[in-house]
């Protein structure tokens, strides 16, 4: 199977956003601004509005970072990065993927693939822990998502 596509700084914003809420660090952004948020209102009679102020603010902080921050951080990178722009094409075969852009080439086995996962916008393919290959769906017919997605499970399976 051949995949040709352009990615774009949302669909690269949408993998880093995935990639994100695997991490405790996500959930402890959120449960610690939260926690801010609470305190700062809890605590305004007692200490102030200076410290209740400092403590609200910090909870805002922290609740945007995963919805505000992170993702504008994400596309600005993207656009800092041509590497990560340009055509790309992927080649599915019997031992591996191939992935090919302007500026370089690389050949993946399947036994390194050890997760996937699906975002509305992208299909991952996870090297190991923290690395992985994105590919946007609209690059796909919903019978190729399909025959990709039923590829890419029987070679993990068979890991």
């Amino acid at each position: 199977m051949e995949i040709r596509y352009e990615p774009t700084a949302d669909e690269h914003a949408d993998v880093q956003m995935a990639h994100t809420k695997t991490l405790s660090i996500y959930y402890a952004f959120q449960v610690l601004g939260l926690l801010f948020l609470v305190v700062g209102v809890v605590l305004l009679p007692k200490l102030g509005l200076g410290f209740s102020l400092l403590q609200f603010l910090l909870g805002v902080g922290l609740l945007l970072w995963n919805y505000v921050f992170l993702p504008a951080y994400s596309k600005r990178d993207f656009r800092k990065h041509p590497d990560l722009a340009g055509p790309m094409l992927i080649r599915t075969g019997e031992e591996g993927i191939e992935l090919e852009g302007e500026n370089s080439k690389s050949y993946i086995k399947w036994p390194l693939i050890t997760r996937f996962r699906e975002t509305p916008r992208v299909l991952m393919l996870y090297i190991g822990a923290r690395n992985f290959i994105a590919v946007p769906k609209r690059s796909l017919s919903a019978a190729e998502q399909d025959q990709f997605r039923t590829l890419v499970q029987q070679k993990i399976q068979s890991n």
